[in-house]
């Protein structure tokens, strides 16, 4: 039994050292990675169409993007209210996938690490919380989009997912509902804004209206081929209609990330256990 408390308070103290270091390593790794990223992104732009604007790109809480947002329009409907979400989150990341670093949930991180293809193509520590993905400049299709839906909803604008070209080149996107008419919202991969409007959703999804696409998608031919062969396939459409996309995934990166984080408690609590376990065996014998 001694033994056991011994070894419990030693696992307490190791996973006490490590969270701690942890911490104070990730805010310095979460520091250099954005003026690394933006300091390439300035000096070599790989396409013409991103956008990052770094007095925007620095903000990190949703709060204060709202704020932004709500300086930026005169007349707050909600068609103007969407229009500046898709602009400030376009202005806030370039394209890439956000990782959380092994040091914010090293639970999370080792479970990633598996090898078995349906975990590694779950990316199961690319990061869903929004202001954490503030923090990084960098974000992925899908994770753009849950910044984009965060804010729609926070709004009461309704919102949806759309799947965006075919699976094998696949886009995540969004779509905004404003009086009774759905349009096309993507912040990742940004599209040329015809006459600096909204595309209607309907339209983006009409099979027949190619020149549209080679509008908003031309610089970029893959995308543009897939969006067109998707809408004649099926492949292309909109789902979770005012369904927040990462709800279970999120879910699941707080409950590791607490174990992650409390570990250390864990093992202290078990050994004072085990101790008063000791002291009551000894009082009784």
């Amino acid at each position: 039994m001694f033994k056991l408390s011994g070894f419990l308070l030693l696992l307490g103290f190791v996973f006490l050292s490590v969270t701690l270091y942890s911490y104070f390593l990730c805010q310095k790794k979460i520091i250099d990675e954005y003026n690394s990223l933006y300091f390439d992104f300035a000096n070599n732009k790989k396409n013409q169409n991103d956008i990052l604007i770094k007095s925007t790109a620095e903000i990190t809480n949703i709060t204060e993007l709202k704020n932004l947002i709500d300086e930026r329009i005169v007349k707050k409907t909600p068609y103007a209210i969407t229009k500046e979400i898709q602009q400030v989150v376009r202005e806030s990341f370039i394209h890439g996938i956000g990782f959380l670093y092994p040091c914010e949930n090293w639970l999370l991180f080792l479970i990633s690490q598996v090898p078995i293809d349906k975990i590694k193509i779950k990316r199961l520590n690319a990061i869903l919380d929004v202001n954490r993905l503030l923090e990084s400049p960098i974000t992925f299709c899908s994770q753009n989009a849950l910044v984009v839906q965060y804010l729609l909803n926070s709004y009461n604008i309704e919102f949806s997912s759309v799947a965006v070209g075919t699976a094998k080149m696949g886009h995540f996107a969004s779509a905004a509902k404003i009086n009774d008419e759905w349009y096309f919202l993507d912040g990742n991969i940004e599209y040329n804004m015809i006459n600096q409007e909204l595309t209607k959703l309907s339209d983006f999804l009409n099979p027949d209206n190619e020149d549209l696409i080679h509008q908003m998608y031309g610089f970029h031919p893959e995308i543009m081929q897939a969006i067109i062969k998707g809408r004649k396939t099926g492949e292309m459409h909109q789902f979770s209609v005012n369904k927040w996309p990462a709800t279970r995934g999120l879910l699941f990166q707080n409950l590791t990330k607490v174990i992650s984080n409390w570990m250390w408690l864990v093992f202290f609590i078990l050994y004072f256990i085990s101790v008063l376990f000791r002291a009551n065996t000894k009082f009784r014998s």
